[in-house]
């Protein structure tokens, strides 16, 4: 067998690209490079999903539009029960539907993705009327004037007219017995809740605008409605003080009680 071989000239000549040549392969480089990217983010390049391998396109789709058909609906539900507790193994599993990216289809990604919408409620100012009437059916009217409680202006003495002078929310009442019981605190040189004040009220028709006591002043003989007020001072060992008002701002204190 006879061998041939090849000569080789004893140099070899290179050719070196000349500086446009190289230059017109970077420009060509780079534009292919800028096209591409055009193409991804525009949405008509298609990138095949590694898991579901069906066609993906990037786009900016909201989060619970699993078909990608630009509306999050019924379908997409259907799609994501279908890939509900799969796992990126699993034959069913849908990467769109794993929305915390964790590999796995479960619960957690349909609140993600579907949030529970809130019960049907009442209006606020509905509800606040039934809430009125269902405290105003069950306020308990401690001093019988046929006023509940809860509408009350003055709930623990009985003045069913609800007069109100001075309109600052307490009826002329209970006005006269906080003054009485003012004037008590300052006698006794101190605070009605420091010193413990309490009261016992019963409600008296007085004979006159003295309102039952000796006065030497002269006094309307008029039939005046008010009370007879029993305060104890939980501070003396429960000592009693009594003293007679009217039903608006006239008081007298009638001394100490044994």
């Amino acid at each position: 067998m006879v061998k041939k071989y090849l000569s080789l000239p004893a140099k070899l000549n290179l050719v070196k690209a000349k500086p446009y040549q190289s230059g017109f392969s970077s420009i060509l480089i780079f534009g292919v490079i800028a096209l591409l990217l055009t193409l991804v983010f525009s949405g008509t390049l298609y990138l095949k999903d590694k898991n579901t391998y069906r066609p993906m396109v990037i786009e900016n789709f909201k989060s619970c539009d699993i078909d990608r058909n630009g509306v999050c609906d019924e379908s997409d539900k259907l799609l994501f029960e279908r890939s509900l507790d799969q796992c990126q193994t699993g034959n069913n599993y849908n990467e769109v539907a794993d929305a915390d990216h964790d590999g796995c289809v479960t619960e957690k990604d349909k609140e993600q993705l579907f949030p529970s919408s809130p019960s049907p409620q009442t209006s606020s100012s509905m509800q606040r009327e039934l809430n009125l009437d269902d405290i105003v059916r069950n306020s308990p009217d401690y001093d019988k004037d046929g006023v509940v409680n809860i509408l009350d202006n003055c709930p623990f003495v009985k003045n069913q007219d609800q007069k109100d002078s001075d309109g600052d929310g307490a009826g002329d009442v209970c006005q006269v017995i906080e003054l009485a019981k003012q004037d008590l605190a300052k006698r006794l040189g101190g605070n009605a809740a420091v010193l413990g004040i309490g009261e016992y009220i019963q409600e008296v028709t007085w004979p006159d605008s003295c309102l039952g006591a000796s006065a030497s002043e002269v006094c309307a003989q008029v039939i005046t409605p008010g009370y007879k007020v029993i305060f104890t001072v939980a501070k003396q060992g429960g000592k009693k003080y009594l003293y007679h008002t009217d039903r608006v701002d006239h008081f007298i204190f009638i001394g100490p009680q044994n």
